[in-house]
């Protein structure tokens, strides 16, 4: 009889345990970097700059074209994202890293450092259809 007792009682809590709320995931969706983003902002140090007016990114696949270079001429480098990161590489290695603040389909916020100081760029992406071909 308290075989059966203790049985009852076992596997009561099992079920009990199996059945318990999941903890919801909170994992971000993969980012959608794919065409060309144009600047609206800029921050250099907290303070809102427009020497940064007319900076660009364009990704496709693996590649990624800008104008944010030392000489301010349209540079390709090949980029990799690591998790919230979007890092820059040329043929030298790592040339920029950037840290994604903030992303939707159409507005991205991203965070670096040049040459010691602190630059947040915000982003808007341009549609397919307004980019001449």
């Amino acid at each position: 009889m308290h075989t059966l007792k203790n049985y009852t009682a076992v596997t009561f809590i099992l079920l009990w345990l199996g059945c318990g709320q999941d903890s919801p995931t909170h994992e971000n969706p993969p980012l959608k970097l794919e065409g060309r983003w144009e600047l609206l902002e800029a921050y250099r140090d907290n303070r809102k700059t427009e020497t940064l007016f007319g900076t660009f990114y364009e990704f496709h696949g693996n590649r990624v074209k800008t104008n944010l270079t030392p000489t301010a001429t349209e540079m390709e480098f090949q980029y990799v994202l690591e998790g919230k990161e979007i890092i820059l590489n040329d043929e030298q290695g790592e040339f920029m890293k950037f840290t994604v603040e903030n992303a939707s389909d159409s507005l991205l916020t991203l965070r670096t450092t040049i040459r010691s100081r602190q630059f947040l760029l915000s982003l808007k992406k341009v549609p397919q259809d307004s980019l001449i071909q």
